[in-house]
């Protein structure tokens, strides 16, 4: 179980902090709000906080200037920081590579939300994650997955970047999935954007939402052209 931790939220828009707030706090975490940029790197740089929910549009300094502030200090440079915000690619983009750990588009599902807080709340020292995450420029696959181990690092780090994370339940197969590349037949959900999580998050997120998963060994695959989904359909009809 997750232990309760003091949460900083920050989002300019009343409805979307006051929801977000009521989600930690219910799961029993101490949350702090603010409605600014500039409110946000006082308290983050005042108040040692476990973990930081932040918007990236928002008044007076926007969330990327903040997660740079922060990350230029050492009183939070090592704080995890996950981003929810309606913002677009290019801006979520930009935020991970100045040093938010995990980003997450609005409108966000509590689970969503949930399984993204116990991510980095239950994995080991909450520094050491999101040092780890820097180490990777908070980019795309982790560890390499089983099927991928004949591509190269940034070979993957490419495709991570502009592709998608599918889930096929029935398999127990997660695929990260090229732009412009059909998904093979089957039952298919979307589960996150490449460039804004890494594989272990990736399956802590679903083992989180899907309690049953965590109990499945996951088998990840990386689909970046017509001949690998064709490859990966024909070996379904094989094991049948």
């Amino acid at each position: 179980m997750t232990a309760a931790a003091r949460i900083l939220v920050v989002d300019d828009d009343d409805d979307s902090r006051s929801i977000c707030e009521e989600i930690l706090s219910v799961a029993g975490h101490r949350v702090i709000t603010a409605a600014d940029g500039e409110e946000a790197i006082a308290y983050a740089l005042r108040v040692p906080f476990d973990l930081i929910v932040l918007d990236l549009c928002l008044p007076k300094v926007d969330g990327i200037g903040v997660i740079k502030e922060l990350r230029s200090s050492r009183a939070a440079q090592a704080t995890p920081i996950i981003t929810v915000s309606a913002a677009d690619e290019l801006m979520h983009s930009e935020a991970l590579a100045a040093g938010a750990d995990l980003a997450l588009r609005k409108p966000c599902l509590p689970q969503e939300l949930h399984a993204a807080v116990r991510a980095f709340l239950d994995r080991g020292d909450r520094k050491e994650v999101a040092l780890e995450a820097s180490s990777r420029n908070r980019r795309a696959t982790g560890a390499v997955p089983p099927r991928c181990a004949g591509k190269d690092t940034k070979f993957l780090h490419e495709v991570a970047e502009k592709s998608a994370y599918y889930l096929n339940r029935k398999r127990s197969v997660v695929a990260l999935v090229s732009k412009g590349v059909r998904l093979p037949n089957g039952p298919w959900h979307w589960v996150a954007d490449g460039s804004s999580a890494a594989a272990w998050q990736v399956e802590k997120m679903l083992g989180d939402v899907f309690p049953v998963l965590k109990s499945t060994v996951l088998e990840f695959i990386t689909l970046t052209s017509e001949s690998d989904v064709r490859a990966f359909e024909q070996s379904l009809q094989d094991s049948a």
